[in-house]
């Protein structure tokens, strides 16, 4: 063979392979966004975590790493559900402008209209609207208030029996004057849902969201006992027990979060959690209108807080509807990029080293819209 017909075969051969080992560019972005989750979970050391991403009308990247039980040697897959905590308010902001819309709740009544149950207040009635954008005056929590032993120890049956843990108490700022972050003021919006649609909170939530949105594994559990599917929690720190950050996780308490229906009672996926923000993108699911979304992207002067949502933009400048939940000891989030076609959501089970930062929600998601939407 002839040292051209050698340099020639060489040349084919390396060519060929370049060709076979060459990624396409949704295979470059998901090995992207592979490692900055990873990146992620190696700096927070984060026992089990579940994620997703949707992009011009499919999931394109569906990852799970790690322990959903580490006792039990269960991995994560994709069906491993986690506590999904503020993330539930997204729901009861757009159970309740759906009720809104349908003439069933006036956001600017005051919202006795709706819970007699509710006590009024000195000062300006408190609104249904006020409640959504966290400008009822309704305290959040109190210091240390979640972290003693009984907090968690009574079981509620409905949000209108949830109501009695703190509907007697004074008012923390006039209502309307300013924005105070409110688990409380979204159980007052559960119990009105109740009160109107004469179910109650949780069931209205699955025949009039989970259902029609394919939401199979999305509930709101019965606490008292064991939870299909669930992932228990890990933590480096829980105030309550006064620990410092360690070398290893430990298991962090069972609790009992029904006190809290319209706020962060929910346990979901992350693929159940794609099928939610799809509703927000699909103006033909009959489930969030213009009107509603109009209405979310409208916060109060000087408020990014959108009926449930933060409502801002990304690094990039790029319109971003957002949500984060976190409790003992789970971390969520999910991001919406409307104007994109773009939804990103990461759930873990775990109070990471430095998770109070929030490396995973929005800034790890910031990241992985540049994945996506750099090409």
């Amino acid at each position: 063979m002839s040292r051209r017909m050698t340099t020639t075969l060489v040349l084919l051969l390396l060519s060929l392979g370049a060709s076979a080992f060459a990624q396409t560019p949704k295979e470059v972005a998901n090995s992207r966004i592979a490692s900055i989750i990873e990146g992620v979970i190696d700096a927070q050391g984060l026992v089990g975590t579940q994620a997703a991403v949707w992009h011009d009308g499919e999931i394109v990247f569906e990852g799970a790493w790690g322990f959903a039980d580490i006792a039990q040697n269960v991995p994560v897959t994709r069906e491993t559900r986690f506590l999904i905590a503020s993330i539930t308010k997204t729901m009861t902001g757009l159970t309740v402008l759906r009720l809104a819309e349908q003439g069933d709740i006036d956001l600017d009544e005051p919202i006795q209209t709706y819970v007699s149950e509710f006590p009024e207040q000195d000062g300006p009635p408190i609104t249904p609207r006020m409640l959504l954008t966290h400008r009822s005056g309704i305290r959040g929590y109190n210091q240390g208030e979640t972290t003693g032993a009984t907090y968690f120890d009574t079981h509620y049956d409905s949000a209108l029996s949830a109501l009695d843990k703190f509907k007697d108490d004074p008012l923390a700022a006039t209502p309307g004057s300013t924005e105070l972050y409110s688990s409380y003021g979204y159980a007052l919006l559960a119990a009105a849902v109740e009160n109107v649609t004469g179910q109650k909170y949780a069931e209205n939530l699955r025949s009039s969201l989970f259902e029609p949105a394919g939401m199979s594994e999305t509930e709101a559990p019965d606490w008292r006992y064991p939870v299909d599917g669930l992932a228990p929690s890990y933590s480096f720190y829980l105030s309550h027990l006064g620990v410092a950050p360690g070398v290893e996780p430990f298991q962090a308490r069972r609790l009992d979060f029904s006190y809290n229906p319209g706020g962060g009672n929910l346990v979901s996926n992350s693929n159940d959690l794609i099928a939610y923000g799809y509703q927000y993108l699909n103006r033909g699911s009959g489930l969030v209108s213009e009107w509603i979304l109009d209405t979310m992207r409208t916060p109060p002067e000087g408020s990014q807080q959108g009926y449930g949502w933060w409502i801002a933009a990304d690094d990039s400048g790029r319109p971003v509807m957002h949500a984060t939940g976190a409790s003992e000891a789970y971390q969520g989030s999910i991001t919406i990029w409307p104007e994109h076609d773009l939804i990103v959501v990461a759930l873990s089970n775990t109070w990471g080293r430095n998770s109070r930062q929030g490396g995973f929600t929005l800034t790890m998601h910031n990241a992985i819209a540049e994945a996506v939407l750099s090409d």
